[in-house]
């Protein structure tokens, strides 16, 4: 078997003309883009759909709970008879349960107050990453319902972001991503864009959120 030659590899580059030099170095960075997308952001896009939908479903259920004991009370006003009592009982129950799972669920996200330390944490595990600035976005409802007619104008939900541009090599963004994905706090990332600024060198802007019952801004 052949051993691997660098020494003659080198040559055959040197040799190569600056639009062929160019070409092959397009060609390694759209690889290490595509290597970021597959095995980094196409997984964390399909976790934080499949969160959100798992919210809005617990959170419709909710609102139609809501509004069947409403329609009992008023039947109630009509006929009070023990069963629409019943009724209204197992209704409560119900709704009880739901904000119960919705409660659980919120619980597994990180506190909006707590992100930029978790992000500081995951820097400080990964050399070679330099934060170049971390910074609070407006805090925004949380569309329980993007379908609906109707917006529920008191939503209980609210997204909290963060966002902040990193630089470094491939090796230490990739290490930084995986971190940030092993934390057991769960938060979810919706944007990331990753520029080349001098090669092997490149900067990353990242923005990151979590979902809260409270507005209070995020710290950053």
């Amino acid at each position: 078997m052949r051993s691997f030659d660098i020494k003659a590899l080198d040559n055959q580059f040197k040799q190569l003309t600056q639009r062929e030099r160019v070409s092959c170095f397009a060609a390694l960075l759209i690889c290490t883009l595509a290597v970021i997308y597959f095995w980094m952001l196409d997984p964390a896009a399909i976790a934080t759909t499949k969160a959100e939908k798992q919210l809005q479903s617990t959170y419709t259920q909710q609102s139609a709970v809501d509004n069947e004991i409403g329609q009992v009370k008023l039947r109630l006003q009509d006929d009070p008879i023990k069963r629409t009592d019943q009724e209204i009982v197992a209704l409560q129950q119900t709704l009880t349960s739901l904000n119960g799972q919705l409660s659980e669920r919120l619980g597994k996200f990180i506190a909006a107050d707590k992100m930029a330390e978790a992000l500081s944490r995951v820097l400080a595990k990964t050399p070679g990453i330099k934060i170049n600035y971390l910074t609070s976005l407006p805090v925004q409802l949380f569309d329980t319902d993007p379908d609906a007619a109707d917006k529920d104008k008191s939503a209980p939900f609210y997204k909290h972001s963060l966002e902040l541009q990193l630089t470094g090599n491939y090796s230490a963004v990739y290490q930084y991503l995986y971190n940030l994905e092993s934390l057991q706090d769960e938060f979810f990332w919706y944007s990331l864009k990753y520029e080349v600024t001098k090669y092997p060198l490149a900067s990353i802007t990242l923005q990151v959120y979590t979902l809260s019952n409270q507005q209070d801004l995020v710290s950053g």
